[in-house]
């Protein structure tokens, strides 16, 4: 029987090594999509859990509150927190949305972003990493246009419902941690250098980061159906109206 010399071992390795070096990113970029897979599916039951207490609050969108707790038995639901946390506390207090589920919040999270030390501003709260429209608070959402525009380039997208957040930026920065998407947060990019959000009539939208800020939600222009174009970094009331210069640029 004839021996393998040092030589033929070492070419041996070394061809071994070639194949997994060609076949690991095949195999991470796989297990990314999969990851992907699930944190759609995760915005899928979130968004279906809006829907289902729109059902039983007049057609409107849930309420988010920031530093407010919904541990009172007699608040009705179209106030009360959407996700009843409270300032810095990261543990959900009586949440109002865990009763249009069956139990478990995991469908918070994203599979791709590591929980990281609450406070810190990085990673994950390890709580949740979705957020929810904050300028949609208490809206009825028959009257939200399905359309809007992106800044700076007033591209079409259609209008988000469920974002991930990019981590740190106020999700886990120790500072608002009810999980309301407005003002300056940003949406994550933790797939592949892309990401996905829900859209109002249900779609699944994909991006990525090629832009500054057009992930911040100040670079959403919606018509609100009342003649003007407002942005997302502001909650309703307190709107930014900037309806001449989209008119111009569209």
């Amino acid at each position: 029987m004839k021996k393998f010399t040092l030589l033929e071992l070492i070419i041996v390795i070394a061809v071994i090594a070639i194949l997994l070096s060609m076949l690991l990113p095949s195999l991470n970029k796989a297990r990314e999509t999969a990851k992907h897979a699930v944190c759609i599916s995760n915005k899928k039951q979130h968004y279906a859990t809006i829907y289902a207490f729109s059902k039983n609050n007049n057609g409107k969108f849930p309420t988010t509150y920031p530093n407010k707790e919904n541990t009172d038995p007699n608040e009705s639901e179209e106030i009360a927190d959407w996700y009843g946390t409270k300032g810095n506390k990261v543990d959900m207090v009586n949440p109002l949305l865990a009763k249009y589920t069956t139990g478990s919040l995991d469908f918070l999270r994203c599979p791709s972003i590591k929980e990281g030390i609450v406070g810190s501003g990085n990673g994950s709260n390890g709580l949740y990493d979705q957020a929810i429209i904050g300028a949609f608070s208490n809206s009825f959402i028959a009257k939200i246009n399905h359309q809007g525009y992106q800044w700076p380039n007033w591209q079409d997208f259609t209008t988000p419902f469920v974002v991930v957040e990019r981590p740190g930026n106020h999700i886990n920065d120790g500072t608002n941690m009810e999980g309301n998407h407005a003002n300056r947060d940003d949406r994550a990019t933790p797939h592949m250098d892309r990401g996905s959000y829900i859209a109002i009539d249900g779609t699944i939208e994909y991006y990525k980061n090629h832009v500054p800020n057009s992930l911040w939600a100040g670079s959403f222009w919606i018509d609100m159906g009342n003649g003007k174009w407002e942005s997302l970094r502001s909650g309703v009331g307190n709107w930014h109206n900037r309806t001449g210069e989209i008119d111009a640029r569209k």
